[in-house]
């Protein structure tokens, strides 16, 4: 029977646990961030287009 060395065995201790969390909650933040940025983005340069098309749908109700 081969025998594994103690120093090849990895193990998740609790310092390793869950220590991703903090970093998939700052790359959410950031995503979130750039999806709101390029909102805003968006309705700047379209906002007039988007509200001339509301308009001629609201007058054809």
């Amino acid at each position: 029977m081969t025998r594994v060395p103690r120093h090849a065995v990895v193990t998740a201790g609790p310092d390793r646990a869950g220590s991703d969390g903090g970093q998939a909650l700052a790359e959410f933040a950031l995503i979130l961030s750039l999806i709101v940025i390029l909102s805003v983005v968006a309705l700047l340069l379209m906002g007039d287009q988007i509200s001339a098309i509301l308009s001629t749908i609201a007058g054809q109700l």
